[in-house]
């Protein structure tokens, strides 16, 4: 449920959820948010607490504690991606989640996106925030109406922005780690480093746009690549507790890659043999995507997870 106020020009946003006090009374804590010429910032004076039965009595208010709608520019979006061994893959999910299998492989890789004017969608675009993310995923099928269905599964999230940190995964779906992000860019190249709190997923990589496909064990055309990668438009995570999983669909207006050739490429987080044994993943190819209007819609009909998702 998001509320919305306005004052000495500045917009807040209010963002209400429950939680347990040690002497077991329920309480309702919000937090608000103020928006000041596209950046956004805590105020931890508007905190709030309510009653319980206060909070009962505006029920009809507070029906969820998630955005149903955020809306923005994918400015960019790299996706690094490898051929892995799908049993190796498959001990990394949880129970129901499987592989998508393509060719024989699991399809895993770190999506390295920058968004731009990102805001509920009801709020102007000069407002939004932008923000470098990262996500470590792969393809996966999970259970839905009618069978098992194409979408991604989300091991970890990176970001620079600490409100982005904070939020994800209690007041929008999806938790975040913080990251340190080293962009060089122009036209034609790309450089990225990614620095990760805590080590475990540094990525760098070194890249020139390729105006020529050349086929992979995975993907033997453009086409196939390119197609692959859309219908995995709705992405999970698992929550805070790691005892369920919260998902978020990504809507794009346009759709268009383009082929990167990668002159240099390191993952902490695949190149670690506990997970990746030797020998169980190769890089495999890289693209690009630049200026993509998009929508980030929750996902209701979420599967239920089989066990807690100690696993990683």
């Amino acid at each position: 449920m998001l509320l919305l106020g306005y004052s000495y020009g500045s917009i807040w946003f209010t963002y209400p959820g429950l939680v347990l006090t040690p002497g077991r009374q329920r309480l309702l804590i919000g937090i608000t948010i103020r928006v000041h010429v596209g950046q956004f910032s805590l105020n931890p004076a508007r905190l709030f607490l309510l009653r319980e039965d206060a909070a009962r009595r505006r029920s009809a208010r507070i029906l969820s504690r998630m955005l149903p709608l955020i809306e923005g520019v994918i400015a960019r979006r790299v996706l690094l991606n490898f051929r892995a061994d799908a049993d190796v893959v498959q001990r990394l999910l949880p129970p129901p989640l499987k592989v998508d299998q393509h060719r024989g492989h699991a399809i895993v890789g770190v999506c390295l996106i920058r968004l731009e004017h990102l805001r509920p969608s009801a709020i102007p675009s000069p407002l939004g925030l932008s923000s470098e993310n990262m996500a470590h995923r792969v393809a996966i099928l999970y259970p839905a109406d009618g069978g098992m269905r194409p979408g991604v599964f989300i091991w970890r999230r990176e970001t620079d922005k600490r409100i982005v940190e904070l939020l994800g995964g209690r007041l929008f779906p999806g938790v975040h780690h913080h990251a340190r992000f080293r962009v060089r860019e122009d036209e034609d190249r790309l450089r990225m480093e990614v620095s990760s709190d805590d080590g475990e997923a540094d990525v760098s990589f070194s890249a020139r746009i390729s105006g020529d496909w050349r086929g992979t064990p995975s993907f033997g055309t453009f086409h196939e690549v390119s197609e692959f990668f859309r219908k995995g438009d709705c992405g999970f995570s698992c929550s805070l507790r790691g005892d369920e999983l919260e998902g978020l669909q990504l809507k794009t207006l346009t759709w268009v890659m383009v082929p990167m050739e990668v002159e240099s490429q390191r993952s902490a987080f695949f190149s670690d043999s506990k997970r990746f044994p030797v020998g169980s993943i190769e890089f495999d190819c890289a693209l690009l995507m630049r200026g993509v209007p998009h929508e980030w819609h929750q996902i209701v009909d979420i599967p239920e997870l089989a066990t807690s998702a100690a696993f990683v």
